[in-house]
């Protein structure tokens, strides 16, 4: 196999995903992965994973709206109503993610948290 082909494989498979790193200060705190649908009009796949709980998801459909933001919104109000969600630093970090709802803005910090897109 010719590396060309290993980059061209990899631009393919990664096409429709992005990862982001969740940080407060210099610590690591957990990940989003998004997954895109192949249209614009299609469903769009949220998942965040906060170190120490679960991984959650929360999908959209449709076109013409900020699907990202519209998923973790989602993601945020549900984590705020979920009685697992205990760490105080948590339900910081859903309490900031809802500001998603207006605009998701990849390079933006929500309350004591940077998201730094990592693909």
């Amino acid at each position: 196999m010719t590396t060309q082909n290993i980059y061209d494989q990899r631009d393919k498979a990664f096409s429709n995903v992005s990862a982001y790193v969740i940080m407060h200060g210099a610590i690591q705190q957990g990940i989003i992965n998004i997954k895109y649908p192949s249209s614009g009009e299609g469903r769009l796949t949220a998942y965040v994973h906060l170190f120490g709980s679960r991984m959650v998801k929360a999908s959209c459909s449709g076109a013409n709206y900020d699907k990202v933001g519209t998923a973790l919104y989602k993601i945020a109000l549900e984590q705020l109503k979920n009685d697992e969600v205990t760490d105080e630093k948590h339900k910081a970090f859903y309490e900031a993610l809802k500001n998603c709802n207006t605009g998701f803005d990849r390079h933006a910090t929500y309350g004591q948290y940077t998201l730094l897109q990592a693909v």
